[in-house]
């Protein structure tokens, strides 16, 4: 017996039926690009837009807000959508719109840093400012098709940022606490891009020349390019992962060292180190991370073990992570996170750089009066 084929106008409602349009896709797919649900939900800050919002069920696309139809209404319809459908989904936009798009969230963007600033003075506006401008870096990569003009502002962007936050000591805390107070400014890869700098600079027994610093910085930004080859209704699945959909999406990592070695080939400038950053930020000190099983420090065992830049990666993306706000998941405090990576740390972590990590981390936040007294 076989599935009967999915039948969109089953599950519409006759308002939806009339009011939109409704796209079978299934050949043209490459023309629609999904968003971030932390973007989406920055949508609720802007008064109006000149594009289109789809919400895509299986290889339908649903024109759910046309442009000057956006709205709170529409907004909460699709999110509701979203968080609760059983089928494969996610909500996109046409690629060709994409620099409308990011335009967009950029102003909602800037407005929401600067309202921040003014109800928690105590955070550091030079470090969100940072924050902002290499977030734009890292959608210029989520954008897709890196060339060597994309390499070029990634690269000048990490140095900006390095060179305006480093040596600060509010940096750790103040992004740390932009991402619990407004999950929607959160970009992974921005986030780990700077932790992982800061880390780099800051966090190991011997703190590594500038120019590794940046390096470390721009690999942060590229470091989960591999999803692209993540099926969408992976990649966006709003709930949990199944053992299988794990499986797939633990492919990343391989999928990051090809594409970037791809790109390197093609005379990108790009160094390889961050090729291997890629397929590496996922491993465990004790060898059962992913995708190789490497274990220990490469220092020790170049052939089995992992670059120190890797261990560096690992520990400012699971931090990151954590922070994370997800429709199945709250966000945990960075005093929680801490907690929950001191665990695991002597299996999973290079431990002298995540004490170190952990003891900026602290310090960061001593720095900042407000969030000393909420520890």
């Amino acid at each position: 017996m076989t599935d009967k084929p999915f039948d969109i106008y089953s599950v519409l409602k006759e308002e939806t039926k009339k009011r939109c349009t409704i796209v079978n896709i299934e050949t043209q797919a490459s023309q629609f690009t999904p968003v971030k649900s932390e973007q989406f939900l920055l949508l609720k800050e802007v008064s109006s837009i000149d594009f289109s919002i789809y919400f895509r069920i299986e290889n339908y696309a649903i024109e759910y807000i046309k442009k000057d139809e956006l709205c709170a209404k529409y907004l909460d319809e699709i999110w509701s959508s979203f968080t609760k459908s059983k089928r494969p989904t996610d909500i996109c936009i046409l690629k060709s719109d994409f620099d409308l798009f990011q335009r967009v969230i950029s102003e909602a963007q800037v407005k929401k840093i600067n309202a921040l600033v003014t109800k928690h003075p105590e955070l550091d506006k030079k470090v969100l400012a940072s924050f902002l401008d290499l977030n734009g870096a890292s959608q210029l990569i989520v954008k897709g098709g890196i060339n060597q003009q994309t390499a070029n502002k990634v690269r000048s962007r990490v140095s900006e940022m390095i060179q305006n936050v480093m040596n600060n000591d509010k940096t750790l805390a103040t992004i740390s606490k932009m991402i619990t107070i407004d999950p929607t400014l959160y970009d992974h890869s921005t986030s780990v891009s700077m932790f992982a700098s800061m880390i780099a600079g800051n966090c190991i027994t011997s703190p590594l020349p500038k120019d590794q610093v940046e390096l470390i910085g721009e690999a942060g930004l590229y470091h989960d390019v591999g999803k692209f080859r993540i099926p969408n209704e992976i990649l966006n699945k709003p709930g949990k992962f199944t053992p299988e959909e794990f499986e797939i999406m633990k492919k990343h990592t391989v999928y990051g060292k090809e594409e970037l070695d791809k790109i390197i080939a093609e005379g990108v400038d790009i160094n390889p180190l961050i090729s291997t950053i890629a397929c590496e930020h996922h491993e465990k000190m004790n060898g059962k991370g992913y995708p190789y099983q490497k274990k220990g420090k490469a220092e020790d065992n170049p052939e089995e073990g992992i670059h120190l830049y890797s261990r560096i990666m690992s520990i400012a993306d699971i931090y990151s992570a954590l922070l994370m706000k997800r429709v199945y998941k709250n966000a945990f405090t960075p005093q929680d996170a801490i907690k929950i990576m001191t665990k695991s740390a002597s299996e999973d972590l290079d431990v002298p750089i995540f004490t170190s990590f952990v003891d900026k981390l602290l310090k960061s936040f001593d720095s900042i009066p407000e969030t000393k007294q909420q520890r």
